[in-house]
């Protein structure tokens, strides 16, 4: 590689230093991007990729990078004038760089991990290279790029408005045609969900560079995009599948702080009245995989003690999902129903859990009356438990709370 193409991306990239979302002094950052040699460089029309991984595996991140970007120009509606230079940033580069951040600055989008972005292993002894592309690597990757794409249009870009954009870019959810949709109930949502002070958009627009504490900036890209979203969704049409972002991005644009200060009780009341479950369930009648997105989320929300997961119909979705035939499904119920709900579930529905017959539904009834401190028939346990199937109850919870070997 030639010491212009070098420069490019230890010198373009430490200039870069104060954008990343990292507590770095700006000098550490400068030297180990100095110090790093990208090993390959490609070329496509679009992008440039920098690497410093070897031909084989960067290929297979070219096709990442062009896949993310092709979806993140159809979803802003908006494609930058001229090529993207990419970095592959090396983790053991940036010693403590957060493993899901990226840089951007200006058109020029690079990300890193201290985990690198696959996992090269060899399948069989002997056998051929393959590479894991990570999902993390993809959503930031898109991430990125969304920034560049969101800068290609002729809008004003204070700090919540790109990464609000963004992070609705990289949430977005693709069937198997490549056509796009908003996530109904990303952890994002969730997240915001949580929180005992709701947001506000006077923080978001005060929030220009990086805060001290990370969990402050975490809480400021979730509100962030989830203002976005309200607006988005309350606004147009847009946020229906694969209908472009960029007229939500211009009308925003268009609205001075003040308007932008009275959309206030909207937001929040739109949150307030978010129905979590149905958008669980209805992420979870979709296509390609999405039962376990859901079920996922289930978890994520009962650990986050999100309030609208705290009643009888988020206790009947668990079951939905305790009933379904793929165990990792399955036991994310349970561990919703058992870990996250546990005592504060009605007693009328823990009986209808031991009536329904089903050996699953049995120990996680049996296991929720263990954690409200009665007494259990465990003859009735240990017949249950000789039912379900080894997978099952190797990832049990219930299992485990009434004190039974998993194994």
């Amino acid at each position: 590689m030639d010491g212009a193409a070098r420069w490019m991306i230890a010198g373009g990239l430490s200039l870069l230093g104060f954008a990343c979302q990292a507590p770095h002094p700006i000098i550490q950052i400068d030297d180990a991007l100095r110090g790093m040699k990208a090993r390959t460089v490609l070329v496509a029309e679009g992008l440039t990729l920098y690497s410093p991984y070897d031909v084989e595996l960067s290929r297979q991140l070219l096709v990442i990078c062009l896949d993310e970007l092709d979806l993140t120009q159809r979803i802003i509606g908006s494609a930058p004038s001229r090529t993207i230079p990419f970095v592959m940033i090396p983790g053991e580069s940036l010693p403590g760089f957060p493993s899901d951040s990226g840089i951007f600055h200006e058109g020029l989008a690079g990300s890193a991990s201290p985990e690198g972005f696959a996992s090269v292993h060899v399948p069989s002894p002997g056998g051929p290279l393959a590479a894991t592309i990570t999902t993390s690597c993809r959503s930031r990757v898109r991430h990125e790029l969304a920034h560049v794409c969101f800068y290609a249009l002729d809008v004003p870009r204070p700090r919540w408005f790109s990464e609000a954009v963004a992070t609705e870019v990289e949430l977005a959810l693709t069937d198997e045609n490549g056509t796009w949709r908003v996530h109904p109930v990303p952890d994002s949502l969730l997240s915001v969900l949580s929180r005992a002070t709701p947001p506000t958009v006077d923080e978001l627009l005060d929030w220009s560079g990086k805060r001290g504490d990370p969990r402050d900036e975490r809480r400021l890209y979730d509100a962030a995009w989830s203002f976005f979203r309200y607006f988005n969704l309350s606004s147009s049409a847009a946020g229906s599948t694969d209908v472009p972002l960029h007229a939500a991005i211009e009308h925003i644009a268009t609205l001075d702080a003040e308007i932008l200060k009275a959309l206030q009780p909207g937001w929040q009341h739109w949150l307030e009245n978010f129905d979590v479950v149905a958008a669980l369930t209805q992420l979870a009648d979709e296509q390609g995989g999405s039962r376990r997105k859901a079920s996922s989320l289930l978890t994520i929300g009962g650990e986050l003690g999100v309030p609208q997961l705290q009643d009888a119909s988020a206790d009947e979705f668990a079951q939905s999902m305790l009933l379904t035939d793929d165990v990792w499904i399955s036991t994310r119920g349970e561990i919703f129903l058992v870990l996250y709900r546990g005592p504060q579930v009605g007693s009328e529905f823990v009986d209808s859990l031991l009536a329904n017959g089903d050996p699953r539904c049995s120990l996680t009834a049996l296991a929720i009356r263990k954690r409200s401190g009665e007494t259990i028939d465990e003859a009735a346990a240990l017949a249950a438990l000789s039912r379900v199937s080894s997978a099952w109850r190797a990832q049990s919870m219930s299992v485990s709370v009434l004190g039974f070997d998993r194994n």
